[in-house]
């Protein structure tokens, strides 16, 4: 006999004990509660959206008008200078990865 019939045969004899149920917890919208996922904040991924949405953020501000450039543009040049390192860093870290998936390896000299 295969193991699913040697199951369901169990469970049709077995008697069932009554099982008392907690309700479960709801939400405000009717649904199941469902726990948040665990997160790790220092991971690449979310340093590499930090840097490219503060570098676009920045970039955005300033074309668009609405950092203005009345006396500011010293603070802006910091905040775009230290949004694109940051921004560089990431870019460096994917590359690098990208080619040591890939066994590109630095040619020697020689």
């Amino acid at each position: 006999m295969s193991p699913t019939r040697d199951r369901r045969k169990r469970t049709r004899n077995a008697p069932r004990p009554e099982i008392a149920r907690k309700p479960e917890a709801r939400s405000v919208t009717g649904l199941p509660h469902q726990p948040m996922p665990v997160w790790h904040w220092r991971t690449f991924p979310v340093f590499f959206v930090f840097g490219l949405g503060l570098f676009i953020g920045v970039l955005t501000g300033s074309v668009g008008g609405i950092i203005q450039e009345n006396g500011n543009g010293v603070p802006i040049t910091v905040i775009t200078a230290i949004a694109a390192i940051i921004l560089g860093l990431g870019f460096s870290r994917f590359m690098t990865r990208w080619l040591l998936s890939r066994r590109i390896e630095r040619r020697s000299r020689g």
